[in-house]
């Protein structure tokens, strides 16, 4: 756990940036980078050394091509 690391505070912010993703009609993958940034700004040393979850392109054609209005 990082030194310093506020619990409550981290889980607030978390839930605040999420919701303004998710008003702004974000993805599941951008919910992924929010929540990375969020943790970086925390000081949690293992969201600068994990990737962010990507779908592979076969994924992406297969989520654009299924019609869904939330896939860009």
């Amino acid at each position: 756990m990082a030194d310093g690391l506020d619990p409550e505070r981290f889980y607030a912010e978390l839930l605040y940036e999420l919701g303004e993703h998710a008003q702004r009609g974000g993805s599941a993958f951008g919910a992924a980078a929010v929540a990375k940034r969020v943790a970086r700004a925390h000081g949690l040393e293992a969201a600068s050394r994990f990737p962010l979850p990507r779908p592979t392109r076969a994924e992406w054609r297969e989520l654009r091509e299924s019609g869904d209005p939330w896939v860009g």
